[in-house]
C-alpha cells in the first residue's frame, strides 16, 4: 500500500459511522417509510442524503427519506393544484407517524423540519439517537421531479431527490 492509501484508510477509521448507530439509522428511517406509505394518496417512499448515498460518518445523526403524494389526492395542494400549502397535510401525516412509532419507540415525538416531519426517537445506540426527517413531496405535472415543501417559507420547492440518489449511485455515467 501507498502512503495515499494508508492516510485515506486511517481518516476512515476515524470518521466512518459505527454499525449498531448506522443500522439503527436505516431500521428507522425502514420504518418510517413504511408507516408513511399507509398515508392517504401517498405514492411511494424514497431514501435520501447520506443513507441513499453510502456516505454517512460518524456520528449517525439521521435519515433522510421522502413520502410522495399524488396530485390527484391533493389537488389543492402546491404550485400544479390550488397553491396550498404545505402546513396541514404534515400535521396530518405526524398524527400518523407519531402513534405508530411509539409502539417501538415510547419517547419518541413527532415534529417538524424545514421539509416535513421530523422523529425524534429518544432511544440513543452509542450515545447516538438518529433521527428521521421525512420530506413531504408532490408529483409535478410538467418536468421532472417533485414539488418538496419548504415550510419556512410556507411553499414548494422544485427538486429531484430520488435521482440525485440514483445519479450519486450510478457509477462513472
Amino acid at each position: 500500500m501507498g502512503h495515499c492509501s494508508n492516510v485515506l484508510n486511517d481518516v476512515r477509521t476515524k470518521i466512518d459511522a459505527s454499525d449498531a448507530p448506522l443500522g439503527e439509522a436505516r431500521a428507522r428511517l425502514a420504518m418510517t417509510k413504511e408507516i408513511a406509505a399507509g398515508f392517504a394518496g401517498a405514492l411511494r417512499t424514497y431514501s435520501s442524503g447520506s443513507i441513499a448515498h453510502h456516505t454517512m460518518i460518524a456520528p449517525v445523526t439521521d435519515g433522510d427519506g421522502g413520502v410522495v403524494l399524488d396530485l390527484r389526492s391533493y389537488p389543492e395542494l402546491g404550485p400544479d393544484g390550488g397553491g396550498e400549502a404545505p402546513g396541514e397535510v404534515t400535521e396530518k401525516l405526524c398524527a400518523l407517524l407519531g402513534p405508530e412509532i411509539r409502539e417501538n419507540y415510547p419517547n419518541a415525538r413527532c415534529g417538524t423540519s424545514k421539509r416535513g416531519p421530523k422523529i425524534r426517537f429518544g432511544a440513543p445506540v452509542e450515545q447516538q439517537d438518529p433521527t428521521v426527517d421525512l420530506v413531504v413531496a408532490l408529483t409535478r405535472q410538467d418536468g421532472p421531479g417533485l414539488w418538496i415543501l419548504n415550510l419556512e417559507k410556507d411553499t414548494w420547492e422544485a427538486s429531484d431527490p430520488e435521482l440525485h440518489a440514483a445519479l450519486f449511485n450510478g457509477g462513472p455515467t
